[in-house]
């Protein structure tokens, strides 16, 4: 199946009622479809992927309605997401204090973030917040408590800061950083919460970007980007933290150019290039068209157009596949300023007003909109 052609599904439906395999496009890469009560489908699915029979398969449904005929064994979380989102806030008022409440909640934010419900997930992030804060203060000392308080607090740092609330999103994200460096300092050893008091110096360190405050987000940048190395060392197979740190060193090079070291901050996005190209997964592709892109950046503010568009072209090759089709609102606003840097007005300007409709906002986005009339 193809994006757009509509002629592809009644004859995918058709493959599918008849026990037979599906291959279509994803907001990443490809994946295999058939009848999930099919056995002979499903097992065929499974040879063609190389899966091992104890491992599972991924289900797709377009509807929370479709969860009853697929679920046996129903847990508390199961039944707050069956009813959501209407039935989340009554079993918060009514079990305040509820962690796998906190959890369905959270899957239900992401959920709705991801289809671009930004209001609706945040909500659903600040009650996370709201009943993780009473967790805590039963049981002061539950590190548990306190990691996934610092895990909602990202979410609805993120959440608040595309929806406009910059102010908002910079004090959960400091909050959250508190957080994380009190865990990191209790169990140096921990590589995970070493990997997480990195991103959560990097959440900072971006949104203090955005505001002007360029000192101390290229102070935070720096921390970010050593400490994520360090746990990069010790879980060097960890592609997503290599990832992480390509956004870091980007954010790093951003606030390093705004210093005026823009011969520098070039320097450090190249490594940061060269590094991301080395190798990389689904994710990596974006990370780094975002480095491309913002060396074309700091090539076009020194006069050097040639240059820059060079490498804002990289950043549409190493997106075309990802763009067209993503639904996260980081990616697609990426993609929207690489079209419009390349003149492609009319593609920018279609996912431009999908963002605008979920309420998304950015000042990167809306400064090259501004400029190139997208």
């Amino acid at each position: 199946m193809t994006p757009g052609d509509e002629t592809t599904r009644p004859k995918a439906a058709d493959i599918v009622k008849r026990g037979g395999v599906i291959a279509f496009r994803s907001d990443t890469f490809y994946g295999l479809g058939a009848d999930p009560f099919n056995s002979i489908a499903v097992d065929r699915i499974k040879e063609l992927k190389g899966r091992e029979d104890d491992k599972p398969i991924l289900l797709l449904i377009s509807s929370l309605r479709q969860l009853p005929r697929l679920i046996k064994v129903r847990s508390k979380a199961f039944e707050v997401l069956a009813q959501a989102p209407t039935f989340l806030l009554a079993a918060l008022l009514h079990d305040p204090v509820d962690a796998e409440v906190a959890r369905a909640v959270n899957k239900v934010g992401r959920l709705q973030q991801r289809l671009g419900d930004l209001a609706g997930a945040r909500i659903q992030f600040e009650n996370e917040v709201a009943t993780h804060r009473q967790l805590l203060r039963a049981d002061p000392q539950q590190m548990t408590w306190k990691r996934r308080l610092a895990s909602s607090l990202a979410y609805l740092a993120v959440v608040r800061s595309i929806l406009g609330d910059t102010a908002g999103g910079l004090a959960c994200a400091e909050e959250e950083l508190g957080i994380d460096r009190e865990l990191a300092t209790r169990d140096p050893e921990n590589v995970e919460w070493e990997r997480n008091l990195a991103v959560a110096s990097w959440r900072v360190a971006d949104l203090l970007r955005t505001r002007g405050d360029t000192p101390r987000g290229l102070d935070l940048a720096s921390q970010a980007s050593a400490t994520i190395k360090r746990a990069i060392v010790t879980a060097p197979a960890r592609q997503d933290w290599i990832n992480e740190l390509g956004g870091i060193d980007t954010t790093y090079a951003r606030l390093v150019a705004a210093t005026g070291q823009t011969g520098r901050a070039e320097t450090l996005l190249l490594a940061n290039i060269n590094r991301l190209k080395s190798k990389g997964d689904a994710d990596t592709p974006t990370w780094l068209a975002e480095a491309w892109f913002e060396l074309g950046e700091l090539q076009r503010a020194r006069g050097d157009r040639a240059a820059a568009t060079k490498s804002w072209t990289n950043a549409y090759d190493a997106m075309r596949e990802i763009g067209p089709l993503t639904t996260a609102t980081r990616p697609a606003a990426l993609w929207v300023r690489i079209l419009a840097r390349l003149g492609r007005i009319d593609e920018s300007r279609s996912t431009r007003a999908k963002l605008r409709e979920m309420g998304y906002q950015n000042p990167d986005l809306e400064q090259v909109c501004n400029e190139e009339g997208c």
